[in-house]
């Protein structure tokens, strides 16, 4: 069998959700902390809604997502973030 390996071009090495960009679009506080995350950090984030399924499931996690990160001035704590995430899966 042959093997090819080729660079990955994309900005964050995930195809951006669809929720997550519509929100950084309109909360410009939101992208800025998102945007100053490390590389990896943003490729989790984007995982963390990419591997949901549910449209409505992956709008909750985008919307915990970045109230945690302004919340956190941008700096990441996962515990809150799990108990964020929660809260909105509740709503």
């Amino acid at each position: 069998f042959s093997l090819k390996i080729e660079r990955d071009h994309s900005e964050y090495g995930h195809e951006m959700p669809e929720e997550l960009q519509v929100l950084m679009d309109q909360d410009e506080e939101g992208a800025y902390y998102f945007e100053g995350l490390t590389p990896g950090s943003q490729r989790m984030m984007i995982y963390t809604v990419n591997k949901v399924k549910n449209p409505e499931s992956r709008m909750k996690k985008a919307l915990a997502i970045i109230h945690h990160l302004k919340l956190a001035k941008g700096k990441l704590d996962y515990k809150q973030l799990n108990e964020l995430i929660k809260y909105y899966n509740k709503l």
